[in-house]
């Protein structure tokens, strides 16, 4: 028997090289403010890849570009930008409840420190196969039953996603600060391109 598993939520994982001479004194830095959820820390930068963190940017374009082009197979007159940016901090006992991110095709994360303990990023099914309605036993979890995915991050990881995708952070346990920046991607160019009758361009 075959299976084959139609309309699938891509996660993107990279690996990202990170100086950490030049990384660490720009977080020493940073100034930041505590969420009202009393959840975590948010930069007080919304562009900070553009600003203090812009050395890292085109690390960043060159995975967008790979994964819009050469894995989703998006045609070249296509143009993928960072929208913004922001660095999270998580302290112990910080924590990022369920959301996704509006007004963005896709987002992304790069972990700039962390460790084992300082929490997965989860991301989760809301309209499963049988529409959340029943909550089956399974022997064991693989892609075609499994409603939430977790990742354990490490410096230098690069997850991306399309911004609809339900995902959450579970609590930190360590004794260490966890950073990440986070971002939203948008897109230009011209949609339905062969069809010049129904042709709209998307911009920022």
């Amino acid at each position: 028997m075959s299976v084959y598993r139609a309309f699938s939520t891509p996660l993107y994982k990279e690996k990202i090289k990170l100086d950490k001479k030049v990384i660490n004194p720009i977080l020493s830095k940073m100034e930041f403010f505590r969420l009202p959820s009393d959840d975590g820390f948010a930069s007080k930068d919304v562009f900070i890849l553009d600003n203090d963190l812009a050395p890292i940017k085109p690390l960043i374009q060159e995975k967008i570009d790979e994964m819009a082009f050469d894995i989703w197979k998006f045609k070249d007159h296509y143009t993928f930008k960072i929208q913004n940016s922001w660095v999270m901090k998580h302290i112990e006992g910080d924590e990022s409840t369920i959301h996704h991110h509006t007004n963005s095709l896709f987002s992304g994360i790069l972990y700039l420190q962390c460790d084992k303990d300082s929490g997965n990023l989860m991301f989760l099914n809301k309209n499963n196969w049988c529409g959340n309605v029943f909550s089956f036993d399974f022997k064991e979890n693989n892609p075609l039953n499994q409603d939430v995915v977790g990742i354990t991050p490490e410096d230098g990881d690069l997850v991306m996603f399309p911004s609809t995708t339900q995902h959450m952070v579970s609590k930190s346990r360590s004794k260490h600060s966890r950073f990440c920046v986070a971002f939203n991607v948008w897109v230009e160019g011209p949609l339905n391109k062969e069809h010049p009758e129904s042709n709209s361009q998307l911009d920022l």
